[in-house]
């Protein structure tokens, strides 16, 4: 993430020579953000990830912005 905010110069937002305190807190700031759109479900058995991959559907109806789903567990799948 810092890679990311440096690399687009993120904190030119904060204007002509900014002091190292506001460029700090507006990292902080971008990282909390990123973060706050991470959704993680953790699933311990085949029958929980069988009811997390079903709520996907409605999950995606009320989340419209996601861009990208990662499933971690595959050897979860009965059958």
């Amino acid at each position: 993430m810092r890679h990311i905010y440096d690399k687009y110069r993120l904190s030119e937002s904060l204007g002509p020579n900014p002091d190292e305190k506001a460029v700090r807190e507006d990292k902080h700031a971008f990282i909390k953000q990123v973060l706050s759109n991470l959704h993680i479900v953790k699933c311990m058995d085949a029958v929980e990830f069988n009811m997390a991959v079903r709520s996907l559907a409605s999950f995606f109806k009320t989340h419209k912005s996601i861009g990208l789903v990662v499933i971690d567990g595959i050897h979860f799948i009965e059958n």
